[in-house]
């Protein structure tokens, strides 16, 4: 399946709202007793450059104001 800039640009901007979830709290329990793990930090990471890669290569870089940590 084909993705469009924007797709990679919406996609990047969930990366990032994760990645800064994932420095808040890596593993909790819910009140129902369900046990949560966040993404591995990484893994986030890596799928942050690839999608950054994706939207400069798209030419959608400008819109989206891409940076790196």
């Amino acid at each position: 399946m084909a993705y469009t800039s924007s797709d990679a640009a919406t996609r990047l901007e969930a990366v990032r709202e994760a990645i800064n979830r994932c420095l808040t709290s890596q593993a909790y329990s819910t009140e129902s007793g369900r046990n949560q793990q966040m993404a591995q930090l990484r893994d986030l990471r890596a799928m942050e450059k690839e999608l950054q890669d994706e939207v400069a290569n798209s030419g959608g870089g400008a819109q989206l104001g891409v940076y790196s940590r």
